[in-house]
């Protein structure tokens, strides 16, 4: 399960971000290697067409009881309409690790994340030459 999820508070489409959480194994069995995937929502629910960020965060196999923090750049699409959205970041976001129930594998992030249109290309800079 997720136990923690941090990020800032803005980004722009197409940008990279650093996202920090935290994985516990509840279970009484030792869990093999995942990864936690993020994605964003409009409407603060999680729903299959929702955007995934490009990036996930490596764990390796976990004893019953122990967590995993860690941080991972992820990228806001580049096609992503500006507002502001709901983070979630999911333990084992490949469905790998098998569970007795997925219910507690995704977190939605305390706060929001606006995210602003795209940078675009860099903007020409006049020559220092006289």
């Amino acid at each position: 399960m997720v136990a923690g999820l941090s990020h800032p508070a803005t980004s722009r489409a197409g940008e990279a971000l650093v996202v920090t959480d935290v994985v516990r194994n509840t279970g009484g069995r030792r869990a093999g290697a995942s990864r936690v995937a993020y994605r964003l929502s409009l409407d603060g629910r999680l729903q299959p067409a929702d955007p995934r960020l490009a990036g996930t965060r490596s764990i390796k196999p976990l004893r019953p009881r122990k967590r995993s923090s860690g941080r991972a750049t992820v990228t806001v699409p580049a096609d992503l309409a500006p507002a502001v959205y709901r983070l979630f970041a999911c333990a084992d976001g490949a469905g790998k690790v098998r569970e007795r129930s997925d219910g507690n594998t995704c977190r939605r992030s305390g706060r929001t994340l606006r995210v602003t249109g795209a940078a675009g290309p860099p903007t020409p800079q006049p020559s220092s030459r006289d």
